[in-house]
């Protein structure tokens, strides 16, 4: 069995309102306690000190998870990651480092392990900005190609690599997202689903709205389901980021069932 190890974690996106990629770290880690996983894990903060259940958890189990804070909330994430952590890694003696999405940093020569979870900017370049586009681009591929090992989270994902990045297969691992545990063991709340004006039986749509997610492909699932089963709802859960502020309610009202639709 190999010695345990000290991998510095990139963990800023479960700060303040976690993000997919935040949940997605934090769901892994959560593994690795489960595990008793037996090295060291340095997770990387750019804010300020605050508590998680996760450390608490951690340290029960007697794993090494330990949070560092570099109290600069303000710092913009990429400036911070390039900029401020390589110093903060060398510091802390990590032997590697692993981020959870999309790029590594540049100045440190330490062995990274990098997700990509797809490749959107490069396969749908007009839904982001120029700057966007090109910073995600440059990061993305500079990491692939300088990373030990990339993780995709899908076999699409992972083909993308091999043929947009040229990612071998010996670099090259699949990770799909799972499902928390949590959400298996969620008692129903009809109280608290009615409040918010969902009955069931509904259709979900768990994601956020971009324009590569079509709602309308969710539209007109629900319109042919009705047919069978009129007393059927569409959940939308997800923040709207359509990129007009009318599209959403553009989009319900042409539908011509926009009133089955919950938000």
């Amino acid at each position: 069995m190999p010695p345990p190890r000290r991998i510095g974690v990139i963990a800023y996106e479960m700060e303040g309102r976690s993000s997919g990629v935040g949940r997605f770290l934090e769901g892994l880690l959560s593994g690795l306690v489960e595990a008793r996983n037996p090295d060291t894990w340095l997770l990387f903060f750019k804010g300020e000190p605050f508590a998680h259940p996760l450390f608490a958890a951690a340290a029960a189990a007697g794993v090494a998870l330990q949070p560092r804070f570099d109290g600069r909330p303000r710092m913009r994430p990429i400036a911070w990651e390039q900029l401020r952590l390589p110093r903060l890694l060398r510091d802390a003696g990590a032997e590697a480092v692993f981020s959870p999405g999309y790029s590594l940093p540049l100045l440190t020569d330490l062995p990274g392990l990098l997700t990509l979870h797809d490749l959107a900017f490069e396969a749908r370049p007009e839904e982001f900005g120029p700057r966007e586009r090109w910073r995600r681009r440059l990061l993305a591929r500079i990491g692939a190609q300088r990373a030990a090992r990339v993780l995709a989270s899908s076999r699409f994902g992972a083909n993308e690599l091999r043929s947009r990045y040229q990612v071998p297969p010996a670099r090259l691992r699949l990770l799909p997202g799972a499902v928390a545990p949590r959400f298996f063991e969620a008692a129903a709340a009809p109280a608290g689903l009615a409040a918010l004006g969902v009955r069931p039986p509904y259709l979900l749509w768990l994601a956020t709205l971009l324009p590569r997610r079509p709602v309308a492909w969710a539209l007109a699932a629900l319109a042919a389901a009705l047919t069978a089963r009129p007393e059927l709802t569409l959940v939308l859960a997800g923040q709207d980021r359509l990129p007009q502020r009318d599209e959403l309610a553009s989009l319900l009202d042409e539908s011509g069932i926009g009133d089955r639709v919950v938000r």
